[in-house]
């Protein structure tokens, strides 16, 4: 393996435990909190993607406006963002 693969790998390993200290700091974000929370998870996901080997390719609708088709660490991030589990409890 090339030291590509092991920036990549590292770099969404440090993404993602950046995100489990904020989620440790900020119990209870905001929806903006909320949204750069989703965002960095993403991110990190498809940071991590790009050092494993393989292909993924998703085709999913979007708002009824279309579809997204992607592959690798795009499919990824698509993945994670617009399928996040975690919803916000409205008060």
């Amino acid at each position: 393996m090339d030291a590509s693969k092991f920036l990549m790998i590292g770099a969404g390993i440090t993404f993602i435990s950046s995100l489990m200290a904020m989620g440790w700091f900020i119990p209870n974000p905001t929806i903006f909190q909320y949204e750069v929370f989703k965002l960095v998870a993403s991110l990190s996901g498809a940071a991590f993607a790009l050092g494993l080997t393989g292909l993924l390719d998703v085709k999913f609708p979007l708002f009824k406006k279309g579809s997204v088709k992607a592959s690798g660490a795009f499919a990824v991030f698509c993945l994670i963002y617009f399928f996040s589990p975690a919803v916000i409890a409205q008060q």
